[in-house]
């Protein structure tokens, strides 16, 4: 039979209190998982807040300066080092009204660890390209200037450039098919393939071989194109999808994907189609499958994640319906089993009627709330956004741009999609966008957020880029997110070609001290002292004075700091904690304790037998033998009066160090014991 008693009212009470208790918890942390909760703010680090045509400053080749800035450019190409330096190279840039736009074929280096930027190869001005000879490197050797080509960093830290718009060896200009390295020990390019001309000065493109799907050889290659998508394999292998260029026959839109290895130096056509304008093949949200891919695009987002696998965003083009605009999908490619799967957002532009002379489709944005992961998240149709990746894999998407209905929407929005789960959150940025220039008839053609630039080199809530598409990104070994220029807005709304730089990352921490003591435990003796050092040791530019106190202490006993204060200068520093003990002190002499009660009860008694009267006699006589019989007792226990009193037992106390600098305080422990 089952006690009722574990049933009791009480009792049902205090377990359904655990069980809301528990289910609290429960809560809490799946809330905590469903948040992003890094604590970033956007840093303005260099460059001008303030569109300027011509606002760069070259310095000395090779020399890096405080003073050096590259100009402001859109579509420029980027690399990070193994060093964890960023690189830059050329881009277009809308430098003077009225006249055709620049285009750069500069490398500059940016180190983080310095804030400083490093022209390194190529002209200050527009230039065409030095090829050389093919597979020799050369000091006289540079890729011609021009923008939007895809870039990969091998192995050995070397950085490769493939394609582009710009201008071929003879001054032509088009979408080029040329592969460059870069070794960044010897200060060199190297022309590896490709055509060093393209075929006329009428914005054509280089021709492809693809040879057969799946087969390498050394005679395929890739057609000229601008736009396109790369990322670096975990092998160390390069890929190339899509973007604007020559297919087999003409110049299209491509949704082809390619892998180069640079050991063989040898191209293999993976998937898609060698002709133009094709429609994704999205297959089941979330599943694998050999006939997966994604349709014809350009201007994409793409990652590489933890696992090696390939990530791709948006772009420009076309869906599943053959409908033209801005999609907002999601890919991921496992180059071990060459499938595609889509992940994350639509299928489709829209309505298929959308497309026509300044009209395409884009599909909107379901922001959600500030900072919360949720399945139903998407960021909206877009091209040129920039793309990175945090410390815990989750990848980062800023801004970009489309132009629904006829108006420019460029967009500031910061954006984390997390793996696992397979959801967006909106973390950074407005999820609304203002009129930023208007037409003639006062109709707002062109939307985006201003930026937000506060005080330079100052992290602040309130900062922010402003929209913009067609920026360089970056990610650095600590998961923040660097962007430099594109085209956007700045502080004052005027839209154009920047070249301001920003860091998406948390705070530099608040100046602080460490304590430590050389000694956990310190022994002395009565009427003598002993000594600990203790060291601060600043943390983050800590260099304010430092006092000292102690609590705990046993009576008897005192502690003093030699020197009293002390004030870190980019060092650690120390002082002295002195205790000293008199000779009385925390003395305990055992047996007193017990002597004196007994002494105690005889004298009492005594008194009372002096002083009882007659009928009091045997009372008082039963008290005087009881107090004998005591100190009898304890005489034969602690030989009272015949033996010396015993040793005294040490004090041990927990004496507690603290040291305190303004609001900063930090604390030790000792362990004091005193011998008497």
């Amino acid at each position: 039979m089952v006690s009722t008693a574990l049933f009791s009212p009480r009792r049902a009470r205090v377990h359904v209190r655990l069980w809301l208790f528990a289910a609290a918890l429960a809560g809490m942390a799946t809330s905590a998982c469903s948040a992003w909760a890094q604590a970033r703010q956007w840093i303005w680090v260099s460059g001008s807040s303030t569109y300027d045509t011509r606002s760069g400053v070259f310095g000395t080749k090779g020399v890096a300066s405080a003073s050096n800035l590259p100009e402001i450019r859109a579509g420029a190409i980027s690399w990070t080092d193994h060093n964890g330096n960023f690189w830059l190279f050329g881009g277009e840039n809308f430098a003077t009204v009225g006249i055709s736009n620049i285009h750069n074929n500069d490398l500059w280096k940016y180190a983080p660890s310095t804030n400083e930027w490093t022209w390194m190869s190529g002209s200050d001005n527009q230039a065409y390209g030095v090829y050389g000879t093919m597979g020799t490197a050369a000091a006289a050797n540079t890729p011609g200037s021009r923008e939007s080509g895809v870039s990969w960093t091998d192995r050995d830290g070397n950085l490769w450039l493939f394609g582009g718009w710009g201008y071929d060896a003879v001054g032509n200009f088009g979408s080029l098919n040329d592969l460059w390295k870069f070794d960044m020990a010897a200060g060199m390019w190297t022309w590896v393939g490709g055509a060093s001309t393209l075929a006329d000065n009428s914005d054509t493109c280089a021709p492809a071989v693809y040879g057969t799907v799946g087969v390498t050889s050394g005679t395929n290659q890739p057609g000229g194109r601008i736009l396109g998508s790369g990322w670096t394999g975990a092998d160390g292998t390069f890929w190339l999808f899509g973007g604007s260029g020559c297919g087999a026959s003409s110049n299209t839109l491509l949704n082809d994907l390619w892998k180069y290895d640079p050991a063989a130096d040898e191209w293999t056509w993976i998937s898609g189609s060698d002709a133009g304008y094709n429609s994704g093949v999205y297959g089941t949200l979330g599943s694998a499958a050999a006939n997966n891919v994604p349709g014809s695009r350009w201007n994409a987002t793409t990652w590489t994640d933890s696992q090696g696998h390939l990530w791709l965003f948006g772009g420009n083009r076309l869906g599943s319906d053959g409908a033209r605009g801005y999609l907002n999908d999601l890919w991921e490619f496992d180059p071990a089993t060459t499938e595609w799967m889509w992940r994350s957002g639509s299928s489709s532009t829209g309505n298929q009627n959308c497309f026509q002379t300044n009209d395409e489709c884009a599909r909107p944005a379901t922001y959600g709330t500030l900072g919360q992961f949720a399945a139903g998240n998407v960021p909206s149709g877009r091209n040129g956004s920039s793309g990175g990746i945090d410390e815990g894999g989750d990848l980062l998407l800023f801004g970009g741009a489309n132009n629904a209905n006829g108006v420019i929407n460029e967009f500031n929005d910061l954006w984390a999609f997390h793996i696992a789960s397979g959801e967006w959150a909106w973390i950074a940025g407005s999820n609304q966008i203002l009129c930023g220039g208007k037409d003639k008839n006062g109709n707002c053609n062109i939307d985006g957020q201003w930026g937000l630039y506060g005080s330079l080199g100052v992290p602040a809530a309130g900062n922010t880029p402003g929209s913009r598409n067609s920026a360089v990104s970056w990610s650095d070994a600590e998961g923040n997110l660097w962007l430099f220029g594109g085209e956007g807005f700045d502080k004052n709304g005027i839209l154009g070609a920047l070249n301001d730089l920003w860091a998406y990352q948390r705070p530099a921490p608040a100046p602080d001290f460490a304590l430590a003591a050389s000694a956990d435990a310190l022994t002395i003796k009565a009427g003598g002292s002993g000594s600990v050092m203790l060291t601060i040791s600043p943390q983050n530019g800590f260099d304010s004075a430092v006092s000292f106190s102690c609590a705990g202490l046993p009576a008897g006993t005192s502690c003093s700091f030699s020197p009293s204060s002390v004030t870190p200068a980019g060092g650690a520093v120390t002082t002295q904690l002195t205790i000293a003990a008199s000779t009385s002190a925390s003395i305990l002499r055992p047996g007193s304790s017990e002597v004196a009660p007994a002494a105690a009860l005889v004298l009492g008694g005594c008194l009372l037998l002096g002083w009882t009267r007659r009928r009091g006699l045997w009372l008082g006589a039963l008290l005087v033998l009881a107090g004998v019989a005591g100190l009898s007792a304890c005489s034969s226990v602690s030989g009272l009066g015949t033996q010396p009193p015993p040793t005294p037992q040490p004090t041990v106390a927990t004496v507690t160090i603290t040291a305190v600098s303004g609001a900063i305080t930090r604390t030790a422990t000792l362990t004091l014991t005193v011998n008497h």
